[in-house]
């Protein structure tokens, strides 16, 4: 079975998506800037508040959770991307209460696997294949991602270089004087492998093999959906599990 669904403008829909969600529930929530869906209740919190983010795409999701007794303000990306940081951080300052001290930290040892951490939503810059100018374009983008001092004071984390990048004093300051930058290049130095579903290793083979083809002119896009669906169907009843289709 498909799913189908109405859009009115892909441009649009992360921020259509939280007005309807924040229309359908007006005693429980109400939006804010930069795609914040924020707790109704939050003015009257007098405690320790919770804020969240993650991307779109899968509605009510993460946002779903906001409201009484709950998520005070969720922090929402476009189509599967994590929103920046300078959001998140607005999203904190907006929330703090004066309840508790802000500090970034490692994720605990769970289920025996040390402090392995896992990624969680991303950006990044691309040259179409059709453009004039190919290399001059690359070139750009080689020297864009390389910026690493500016690409952080904007809040944007380069994952890969995270360990050169500085910290921005107003992150400082925030954070009472931490060094978060130093936080995330351990974080991103403890990066474990990531899988969706058990056996995503032959989903993620048939995805990239289509992927090379559609690459190449051999074949259409919608390839790759195609092959990732047989994938992930066939694998988790390989696994015994039972798949509705």
């Amino acid at each position: 079975m498909q799913m189908k669904k109405f859009i009115n403008d892909p441009e649009n829909l992360t921020a259509e998506l939280l007005e309807g969600l924040a229309l359908a529930n007006p005693d429980i929530l109400e939006l804010g800037e930069d795609n914040m869906v924020i707790n109704k209740k939050l003015a009257e919190a007098d405690r320790v508040t919770i804020v969240t983010q993650g991307g779109s795409g899968h509605e009510p999701a993460i946002e779903g959770f906001v409201g009484e007794g709950m998520v005070d303000i969720d922090v929402v990306g476009d189509i599967f991307a994590a929103p920046g940081p300078q959001a998140c951080v607005d999203a904190i300052k907006l929330a703090d209460k004066g309840k508790g001290d802000w500090r970034v930290a490692q994720i605990g040892d769970w289920f025996d696997n040390g402090e392995k951490t896992g990624p969680d939503g991303g950006s990044g810059v691309v040259a179409l294949k059709g453009i004039e100018h190919k290399a001059e374009a690359m070139k750009f983008l080689d020297w864009f991602n390389t910026q690493i001092d500016d690409l952080t004071s904007q809040g944007l984390v380069v994952a890969a270089t995270t360990g050169s990048a500085k910290t921005p004093a107003s992150w400082s300051e925030f954070y009472g004087g931490q060094d978060v930058m130093a936080e995330f290049a351990t974080a991103n130095g403890n990066l474990a492998s990531f899988s969706y579903i058990p056996g995503f290793s032959a989903v993620d083979t048939a995805m990239k093999e289509k992927a090379a083809d559609a690459a190449d002119g051999k074949a259409k896009v919608e390839t790759i959906f195609d092959a990732a669906q047989t994938a992930s169907v066939d694998t988790l009843k390989d696994y015994g599990l039972s798949v509705a289709q």
